[in-house]
């Protein structure tokens, strides 16, 4: 199996099965959640309270349970079915979209305590026909996954990229068929006062590890991405830099890797600069 490392946006500079951009390390024991944060930032006496999550009756048809330890009260959990959609949607704006083309998606879902993985059955664009592609998605969202060879059990791949976390717990199995046409488009985050928070204090560490940077542009960003692409502009040129991004914990943006000085490939300017958000 392939295993995925903290965040390397790929925009058509490498194999899509990159684009899932996912944190090997785990973002935070105990990470706060979106709408935890929303309550932090909003004025007193203005309510909170979340939207309702979408109902999904007619959309996702869930099969029967296959071969599980026990019988999750709900597979997938609400909240991991919601973090996969939301790296669907942000993987189909690239311009190797693994999903282009597919009406429906069925997966073979593995729960154990917080965690989640999606095993897709179809061979999905840009990726070899002996591999199958994995997700792994926990509290924050997606930590992992990667790349699993058709003659491997799928379970036994999944639990290789789920590791030693929450060993303890019971594990359960079931399968979905998603309709791909009922997955939201990606769109930014609202710019209230939780984005622009969280923007400050990327400003601060991009400062931080990039000393003298005078400008800093990034694509623009969902609370819920899991990568952050920006330019750089330095003393001595322009840069193009990738993280993977944790809008929960801090720092917001570890596994850092550098695209290249310039001039670089067209490509990685235009993505970043089809959708800027100015830090600096």
């Amino acid at each position: 199996m392939t295993r995925i490392r903290l965040a390397t946006r790929a925009i058509a500079l490498c194999l899509c099965g990159c684009c899932l951009g996912a944190a090997a390390g785990y973002a935070g024991d105990d990470p706060q959640t979106i709408n935890q944060l929303r309550k932090e930032a909003a004025p007193k006496g203005q309510s909170t309270q979340a939207p309702p999550q979408s109902d999904e009756t007619g959309r996702l048809k869930l099969d029967p349970i296959q071969g599980a330890d026990s019988t999750p009260a709900s597979c997938p959990a609400s909240t991991a079915l919601d973090f996969f959609k939301h790296q669907i949607a942000y993987q189909r704006t690239e311009e190797l979209d693994p999903f282009k083309g597919l009406q429906e998606l069925h997966a073979d879902v593995w729960q154990r305590g917080p965690l989640t993985a999606f095993y897709v059955r179809e061979k999905l664009n840009e990726f070899a026909p002996s591999v199958r592609m994995t997700y792994l998605l926990g509290k924050a969202g997606l930590q992992g996954g990667g790349t699993c060879p058709l003659e491997k059990s799928w379970r036994e791949c999944v639990e290789g990229f789920a590791g030693l976390q929450y060993a303890t717990d019971v594990v359960g199995t079931c399968a979905i068929t998603l309709d791909m046409s009922t997955i939201p488009v990606w769109k930014p985050s609202p710019n209230d006062p939780t984005k622009r928070r969280i923007a400050d204090e990327l400003r601060s560490e991009v400062e931080a590890k990039w000393r003298g940077v005078q400008e800093i542009v990034i694509r623009d960003f969902n609370l819920e991405d899991n990568q952050i692409t920006m330019y750089l502009k330095m003393p001595d040129g322009d840069y193009y830099e990738g993280c993977g991004f944790h809008a929960t914990s801090e720092p917001h943006c570890e596994g850092w890797h550098l695209f290249g000085a310039s001039p670089i490939s067209t490509s990685a300017r235009k993505w970043i600069f089809d959708r800027p958000y100015r830090l600096k």
